[in-house]
């Protein structure tokens, strides 16, 4: 079921004019892919730690990684906010206004 849902929203992820914001996948994949960099990180720490009793590695090298991933973030999700905010999401409407925001 979560699988034809995940279809259909690809599909309209990549087609023009359904509404669907093809930046919103963007950012979708982005998280997924950031959050699996960073659980590899911390598995690899949690199994020196669990086999050396200290961390020996770099930690300038898990440092550069985890920056990668945050500066990657960064460069996706500030033109998607730049989008909402001049699509008008983000600015209150009166409820009592029946006239359209221009």
């Amino acid at each position: 079921m979560w699988f034809k849902k995940l279809l259909n929203y690809l599909g309209k992820a990549v087609q023009s004019n359904t509404g669907t914001s093809s930046l919103s996948l963007v950012v979708v994949a982005l998280g997924a892919v950031a959050v699996a960099i960073l659980v590899v990180v911390c598995i690899c720490m949690l199994i020196e730690v669990s086999f050396n009793h200290t961390i020996a590695s770099s930690l300038e090298g898990y440092a550069a990684i985890i920056g990668s991933v945050g500066g990657l973030a960064a460069s996706v999700l500030v033109p998607k906010a730049i989008n909402n905010y001049s699509e008008n999401k983000f600015r209150e409407r009166n409820p009592y206004d029946n006239s359209e925001v221009q």
